[in-house]
């Protein structure tokens, strides 16, 4: 295996393991193929734009939850 070809899987791993979809990857790489740096930027920006909204969204879910735990607890210490 050259070692063009073993960074080229090492790129979509790293992709897959940052949650990027088939779409994503496919466009990136053919960004990263005819060199488009802002292309790639752009969905890098974006796919982590997309996460951080996602996390955002569980750490609301979380907040709930707690504030449901804390008014239990409160209800059974009285």
């Amino acid at each position: 295996m050259g070692s063009k070809s073993k960074n080229w899987e090492e790129l979509v791993q790293n992709l897959k393991d940052s949650g990027c979809g088939s779409d994503i990857i496919k466009r990136y790489l053919d960004c990263y193929g005819c060199g488009d740096s802002k292309g790639k930027k752009r969905i890098l920006e974006n796919h982590r734009r997309q996460l951080l909204e996602e996390l955002h969204q569980c750490q609301s879910k979380i907040d709930c939850l707690d504030y449901l735990r804390y008014q239990n607890q409160k209800k059974e210490e009285e």
